[in-house]
């Protein structure tokens, strides 16, 4: 009984399934390695479709609840059914299955026969629970096939790029074979629509490696009341075909499709004219889709073991989605992603602020960035950066946008050394940007911006965002054309929470204007999450008044920094060194305020 953490509950549960419970259930042999005890139920007096079911005590019991088992190859054909047997119902312990671990047993037993047993008999039911989950139990499928002893190889994996499918829409497949590879079985295939190269994506984000072969795919809408489930799913070409006919009204064809891409012998003109019997297919990577909503069901087809004697072979596969909508929102809020894969973004400075809130705009689905930084990525960046050790002494705007082009799908994003001022009297003009975000936390690029900001960027909003010394404070100052940020930057002198003139704060190095202010990378990813929050609600919602939101830590965090520090009335007295509070105020209101 060691192996089990709850010794008390289980002796307790076994007592009664020896005893009471002996009516209905049989202890099963255990092995001296085995961790569970298990009992057979006997169902056959009870009218269910199955006769018998197992329940089994881990070692964790009643942390973790009993298990029940029917055999395993009722899965695909009873929902809620695991591959091993194992019924899912979400049964999860409850506070009380401590004290009464035997009402825990009952309840799961219960839950089985209301649940799953009584229910079952209904045909029409277990359809619907198998639609219900269909993703689920479709892969569940592929692995069975692939494990069958007539499993043909096939890709172990597939990454399609998903837009809007019509009934019928082709795609482009990338297949990649492992390098010296005999068989030239396909490692990965990448699959694009419209006119997204899928080689050019695979390189994109390391997809890529091995010989590249092209190949075809084509995608078939199902209508949305259509009930995707084992009953209804083909089970070889022939059933591919006749669903595909028939959910198109015959308009389309597979059979037709293959032909038309010359991967069908055409030799036999009565063949290619039935297009039902004895079709040859050649050695390029050959997929249909099927589309249910914004999910995607797969069947590789290859050449007969017996060319143009039987039917092609369509062995069903797992597909992963790698598009944008999918990756970034799992196909939630998918109008708003919309919006924002239509803005285009500059901003000025990658540093410790402004990468972690460059990286959160790409991944929040804003379709274009313009990052530009005139500083090399130094050792002593890492601490507090995105970027790590393989971008020394790299530039930061051109590793910044290889990072986000490579790891974030959907963002069109490029890299520009050089100084902020000087970069946008060359390149920017109105209505070139939806945004334009100064993170180098510069006054001389503020000024700058203030001075120019008509002739360069018209009505574009502005954004200004820069933290104090130790991440004392953040502050995000957005302005419109016409509350403009003063051409005499009082950042430090209406803004700030503090001023820090008669403290040292800054750590100097032995270079010309070198050094930095000492704070850690928690301290400024809080501060980019605040700050993106407020980015992002300006593009999704626009700018109306000039704002300036600030987050200030307590005056116990100021005390905490054993410096001479003036702070101002903004800074909370209570709480300890880690509170803190969220200001916003009007642009118009903190320039009219006394410092």
């Amino acid at each position: 009984m060691s192996v089990f953490r709850f010794p008390d509950a289980v002796c307790t549960v076994e007592s009664w399934l020896d005893g009471v419970g002996s009516s209905f259930a049989t202890k099963l042999k255990r092995s001296s390695a085995s961790k569970n005890l298990e009992w057979e139920l006997d169902l056959r007096e009870e009218g269910y479709p199955i006769e018998s079911a197992r329940i089994r005590l881990g070692a964790l019991f009643p942390a973790v609840p009993c298990e029940l088992y029917v055999a395993a190859e009722l899965c695909l054909q009873l929902p809620h059914v695991e591959d091993d047997g194992r019924v899912c119902l979400d049964d999860v312990c409850q506070p009380s299955d401590f004290d009464r671990p035997i009402a825990a047993v009952i309840r799961a037993i219960t839950l089985f026969k209301t649940e799953l047993l009584q229910r079952s008999s209904n045909a029409e039911w277990r359809e619907k629970e198998l639609h219900a989950e269909r993703l689920s139990y479709w892969n569940r499928f592929c692995d069975q096939r692939q494990k069958s002893p007539r499993g043909r190889p096939r890709p172990r994996t597939t990454l399609v790029n998903m837009v809007d499918v019509d009934e019928w829409t082709e795609g482009e497949i990338a297949a990649f074979t492992p390098k010296g590879s005999r068989d030239r079985r396909i490692h990965t295939q990448v699959v694009t629509l419209g006119e997204t190269d899928p080689v050019e994506l695979a390189n994109r984000h390391g997809f890529s490696s091995g010989t590249v072969v092209k190949g075809s795919a084509v995608f078939v809408r199902l209508p949305e009341e259509f009930r995707w489930s084992p009953l209804t799913w083909p089970q070889n070409f022939h059933e591919l075909e006749k669903l595909v006919r028939s959910i198109t009204q015959s308009h389309h064809s597979i059979a037709e499709w293959l032909s038309d891409k010359g991967w069908v012998d055409t030799s036999d003109e009565a063949v290619k004219a039935s297009k039902s019997d004895k079709i040859g297919i050649g050695t390029k990577p050959l997929l249909v889709v099927f589309c249910h909503g914004r999910e995607l069901y797969g069947y590789q087809i290859s050449q007969s073991i017996v060319s143009l004697v039987t039917l092609p072979h369509a062995a069903p596969i797992k597909i992963v989605r790698v598009d944008p909508t999918w990756s970034l929102t799992r196909d939630y809020s998918t109008s708003a992603f919309s919006r924002r894969q239509g803005k285009h973004v500059l901003a000025l400075g990658t540093g410790s602020l402004g990468s972690p809130i460059i990286d959160v705009l790409a991944r929040a689905g804003v379709g274009a960035i313009d990052i530009v930084d005139a500083q090399v990525f130094g050792p002593e960046n890492v601490s507090r950066h995105l970027l790590g050790m393989s971008s020394i002494l790299k530039g930061k705007a051109s590793e910044m946008a290889a990072r986000i082009r490579k790891e974030i799908p959907g963002v069109e994003v490029r890299g520009y050394s050089g100084d902020a001022r000087t970069w946008c009297a060359e390149n920017c003009k109105p209505g070139k940007y939806d945004l334009v975000i100064d993170l180098t936390a510069e006054s001389s690029v503020r000024i700058f911006l203030a001075h120019v900001r008509a002739a360069l960027l018209g009505d574009t909003p502005v954004v200004h965002a820069w933290v104090e010394p130790h991440c004392a404070a953040t502050h995000v100052v957005a302005t419109v054309a016409r509350e403009p940020w003063p051409a005499s930057d009082p950042a430090s002198t209406r803004v700030n929470a503090a001023d820090y003139s008669a403290a040292q704060m800054r750590v100097n190095l032995p270079a010309c204007s070198q050094g930095f202010h000492p704070y850690g990378s928690a301290d400024v990813l809080q501060a980019a999450g605040f700050s993106a929050e407020r980015i992002l609600d300006i593009l999704d919602n626009g700018l109306v008044t000039s704002t300036v939101w600030s987050s200030i830590r307590s005056q116990a965090f100021f005390d905490s920094l054993g410096v001479p520090i003036s702070t101002k009335a903004i800074v909370p007295g209570q709480g300890g060194p880690r509170d803190g509070i969220m200001l916003t105020r009007m642009l118009t209101d903190v320039l009219q305020n006394d410092a």
